[in-house]
């Protein structure tokens, strides 16, 4: 659909449903939710922007001079993106609301229930979740698998279930795993794709989540799985959140590998800690209060 077509189109629905308000997320590097920004300020409708993320930020408002393709006001997850915003995208700090991350505390709060209703399976299983530096490259992540099987093997018997990212090229790794399978001495580590298999499905299962730097490892932490992040110092975005909250548990060369899994199994025989900060506490409510006090001050 055209950038034109889909302006329409939010015009006559505004036009036909009157909202009071409305809310859109911040997407990196697409203009939908600047047209719909538009179309409620062009109908006298104020808007909200959630932006539920930590970085790439000025990415989430492509047009920074036009004050038409900005939204009425902002919800961020916490203080320092609220700096961020203000500094790089010039918002003014009066039309910011410090809301959380209500998806993270969702998905984190489903993910810890539904844990407590597993059973352990005789042996470990850890689930890797990989993800391209720059494009769909699964390079990274095999590398990343090559480097920890000699010291997860000293951990065995366990299961590894390799989640490749939705933009990873998935060939790459069924090849390294015929391969991994041929060469294997003996049956200490049973790997397998799972790349169709749900993220929350394997994240309720897994006794440990190891990764390349990605998101899904922040809503492992936060859910109370013991979690280990494979950060290369040559990568080439940092994720904020990650180095914010994952610090410790972030093996940055292949030297720190073995003291990292060394300390992740130690967390998946002990209670793990959840993380709770303001990120997540009472991040949804929050965030519909902050609605509620928009629509009504434009009554």
């Amino acid at each position: 659909m055209s950038k034109h077509t889909l302006a329409q189109k939010l015009h006559r629905q505004i036009k036909r449903f009157r909202p009071n308000i409305i809310v859109t997320g911040t997407s990196v590097r697409t203009d939908v939710e600047q047209l719909a920004w538009t179309a409620a300020r062009a109908a006298g409708v104020p808007s909200l922007a959630l932006v539920d993320g930590w970085v790439k930020i000025p990415d989430r408002f492509l047009q920074k001079k036009r004050r038409s393709t900005r939204p009425t006001r902002y919800g961020v997850v916490d203080s320092g993106i609220k700096r961020v915003l203000v500094r790089t995208c010039k918002a003014a700090p009066s039309d910011v609301d410090i809301v959380g991350h209500p998806h993270l505390e969702k998905i984190s709060a489903d993910v810890g229930l539904a844990r407590l209703q597993r059973k352990r399976a005789a042996s470990l299983k850890v689930a890797f979740f990989s993800t391209p530096a720059e494009d769909i490259e699964a390079d990274h992540g095999i590398e990343a698998i090559q480097a920890l099987l000699p010291h997860l093997a000293a951990h065995a018997p366990l299961e590894l279930l390799i989640k490749p990212h939705p933009r990873e090229a998935l060939d790459p790794w069924r090849q390294w795993l015929a391969l991994f399978r041929v060469q294997q001495d003996g049956n200490c580590i049973n790997a397998a794709l799972v790349a169709d298999k749900p993220t929350f499905d394997i994240l309720v299962t897994a006794d440990a989540v190891i990764g390349l730097p990605t998101s899904v490892l922040v809503e492992a932490a936060f859910a109370g799985i013991p979690v280990m992040v494979v950060s290369p110092e040559w990568w080439p975005s940092r994720n904020v959140v990650i180095d914010r909250y994952l610090s410790e548990r972030i093996a940055s060369n292949a030297q720190s590998i073995p003291l990292k899994l060394s300390e992740l199994f130690k967390c998946i025989r002990a209670d793990a800690p959840i993380h709770r900060d303001g990120s997540v506490k009472n991040a949804t409510d929050r965030a519909v209060k902050a609605i509620q006090r928009l629509s009504v001050r434009h009554r």
